[in-house]
Order: structure tokens, then C-alpha cells, then sequence
């Protein structure tokens, strides 16, 4: 587990793409986590492995985040309970490595040889 994102001391978020085990947390690909205390407990929000690798996540607010990885971008609008594809292009889209949101509807993700924006939520 390496991505992290924090907007205060005691809330983050943080994202796996490998196999790993941190703080008693033990897990594979394409987790992300959720700590309310500063990072002494973490909460699993999401489970599915077909969100295979997540490099890079980022919260502009306690509920609006967009995680980023191999060929896909996922979007929450509730603190990273639920998770929404915006994009999976896995196989055929090359991997995404930066992101970054602004606000509930401003963003960015960035790979090697491409840069998305949107500014309708990644409606287009």
C-alpha cells in the first residue's frame, strides 16, 4: 500500500496495486482504504479485483475522490464508499499515474504519453 491521500491529520485514503500486508492489513491488488484516526485503524471500502492495479488517488473533499491505475479511473462522490469506472480501457489503454481533483466536477489523470480533464465529473 503506497498512494495516500490526506486532508487532515486524521482522515486518508490509500490505494494498493500489489500484494501486501501493512499495519494488520493484509491484502492483493486494487483495494482502497479508508483511516478516520490518523492511520492507526484502516477500513477496506472496496474489494472488487477487477480494479487491477491503483497507482494514485486523490480527494478534494471529504467526499469526492478519483483513484487512477492500469488503464482505468474511478470515481466516488461519498468518501470512497462506493466506487464508479469512469474509464477501463485495461489491455488497451495505457496505465494512468497522476490524479488529481479540484472539486466535485474538476479533474486530472496523466500516464506516460496521455493527459485527461474533465469538468462535468468524467461524464465526457
Amino acid at each position: 500500500m503506497r498512494p495516500i491521500c490526506a486532508l487532515v491529520h486524521s482522515l486518508g485514503w490509500a490505494s494498493t496495486y500489489g500484494n501486501f500486508c501493512w499495519s494488520g492489513v493484509c491484502g492483493s491488488v486494487g483495494i482502497v482504504f479508508r483511516t478516520t484516526d490518523g492511520g492507526f485503524t484502516w477500513q477496506q471500502l472496496s474489494s472488487d479485483t477487477s480494479y487491477f492495479r491503483l497507482f494514485k488517488l486523490h480527494f478534494s473533499d471529504e467526499w469526492n475522490g478519483i483513484c487512477v491505475g492500469d488503464g482505468e479511473i474511478l470515481r466516488t462522490r461519498n468518501g470512497g464508499d462506493t466506487w464508479q469506472q469512469q474509464l477501463f480501457g485495461f489491455g488497451g489503454f495505457p496505465s494512468l499515474y497522476a490524479a488529481y481533483l479540484v472539486d466535485s466536477l474538476h479533474g486530472w489523470a496523466g500516464g506516460i504519453d496521455r493527459f485527461l480533464e474533465t469538468d462535468d465529473a468524467g461524464a465526457s
